[in-house]
């Protein structure tokens, strides 16, 4: 790889950089750039599709896959007078949940709804096992779509971390200093993107310092999408990231977003690499590696094994004396795997673009979730670390459910402009974000009715 970069420096006509006085300088915007034809059919689509009550949305929807039957209470709970929620209560329930609402504020906006209903709806059927059910069940049919896969590689998927702030202040959460780690820092939610924008593994987290920590977890106990590569910003414990995604097996392509001023180290500190030598602070310990070894394999191990969660083990390693020996280790290989990677995408562009269009998505499920997870600005309203984490699995269920009616209503599009003649290329749909977000009417007041 080193070498690889070496020659292409050589030519002194890389096309993304170049090195001056020592510093690497961008010849191009490092972001997505879209071409004017995928602009002009990114409008043409959104003309042809109606906007759509968030409710309607969810009954369409259900009409498809019908996600909410894998709603039920509790063994052994009676929920009369019948297993099965009604179908319109059961929707308003989690659109409470979802957008932050509250059954005494959605019921106030609905009629046909008393509050105890939506609250005994939501305190026996809205869960995380459930919820998390729901957003398989959704998943896979955006999967079955015949145009989902230009959104998805199906060799390599991408787990992609997207960090949302949805509190401006301390919140409840922060009341539980054990599960959410911090007392006074604002909770955010933490969601997993894959390729075709789907939302998995959802974590409550109490600032930047954990997000590396909630794109392992997310990561190792995904049980929907095969990953095989992640894409994400976290600073804390990067270089320790980099080593334990690459050891266990999976690529850690995360966006650059200070590319001129990384660091990066040589693997051999007698192995030089002319016109780029300047671009390197040194070279890896990785003699450290070597000594260490045998513990670093067992800490790969209960991480894979889901043994202990990353949440607690790498902090662990981290800060505790009798294990910075390890934690330097994993420090050393990553800068090694990072300086490699760095290396990669400043010379493949195929690289570049597939992250930035990983940005890309990330980037619209956050302003999804902003625009559904509406009311109260945000501000999560329980005061139960585990009553909290309901909002946000219900919020990401939402999204996906925006999901598939934007893929479903995306492809009906496509067809009638194709029917028309309009050429209508495959490599400019890909382009696109499939989320329809401003399409979704999202506030009150709402009418909970079955879909024709």
């Amino acid at each position: 790889m080193l070498k690889d970069a070496r020659r292409k420096r050589d030519d002194s006509v890389h096309p993304f950089g170049t090195l001056l006085e020592g510093k690497l300088i961008l010849k191009e915007p490092d972001a997505l750039v879209l071409p004017e034809r995928a602009r002009r059919l990114r409008r043409a689509i959104a003309r042809r599709i109606p906007r759509v009550r968030l409710e309607d949305l969810l009954s369409q929807v259900d009409s498809w896959t019908d996600f909410a039957e894998v709603f039920r209470p509790y063994p052994g709970l009676e929920v009369p007078p019948s297993p099965a929620p009604p179908k319109r209560a059961l929707l308003a329930a989690l659109v409470a949940e979802g957008t932050n609402l509250g059954a005494e504020v959605l019921c106030a906006q609905t009629q046909g709804l008393s509050r105890d209903e939506i609250a005994a709806l939501s305190g026996a059927f809205i869960r995380q096992d459930t919820l998390e059910a729901a957003g398989a069940v959704l998943v896979e049919y955006v999967r079955g779509r015949c145009r989902a896969s230009l959104w998805s590689e199906k060799a390599r998927l991408t787990w992609s971390g997207s960090r949302t702030q949805t509190s401006g202040k301390p919140t409840p959460v922060t009341f539980y200093p054990w599960y959410f780690a911090h007392y006074d820092r604002p909770a955010d939610t933490y969601r997993s993107v894959a390729d075709e924008s789907a939302a998995y593994g959802v974590r409550v987290i109490s600032g930047p310092a954990h997000e590396a920590l909630a794109v392992l977890d997310g990561l190792l106990g995904n049980d929907t999408t095969p990953a095989m590569s992640v894409g994400a910003e976290p600073r804390e414990y990067e270089d320790q990231l980099f080593a334990i995604c690459d050891l266990l097996g999976y690529a850690y392509m995360p966006r650059l977003s200070d590319l001129s001023n990384q660091r990066l180290y040589k693997a051999d500190l007698g192995e030089t690499y002319s016109d780029i030598e300047p671009l390197f602070h040194g070279a890896a310990d990785l003699g450290r590696v070597r000594e260490e070894w045998d513990f670093m394999a067992r800490v790969v191990a209960s991480l894979r094994d889901r043994v202990s969660p990353a949440r607690i083990l790498v902090p662990r390693l981290v800060q505790a004396a009798d294990a910075r020996g390890v934690s330097a280790a994993f420090a050393e290989l990553g800068r090694v795997v990072k300086s490699m990677y760095v290396l990669r995408y400043i010379n493949d562009p195929a690289l570049r673009r597939r992250i930035h269009l990983h940005a890309d998505r990330r980037a619209q499920q956050r302003k999804l979730a902003r625009r559904i997870f509406f009311s109260g600005r945000g501000d999560f309203r329980k005061d139960h670390a585990g009553l909290v984490m309901d909002a946000p699995s219900a919020l990401a269920v939402l999204g996906n459910a925006v999901l598939v009616w934007s893929v479903v209503k995306i492809a009906e599009a496509v067809d009638g402009l194709r029917d028309e003649g309009e050429a209508v290329l495959d490599e400019d749909l890909a382009l696109l974000p499939p989320i329809l977000s401003a399409h979704v009417i999202v506030k009150g007041p709402y009418s909970f009715t079955p879909a024709p």
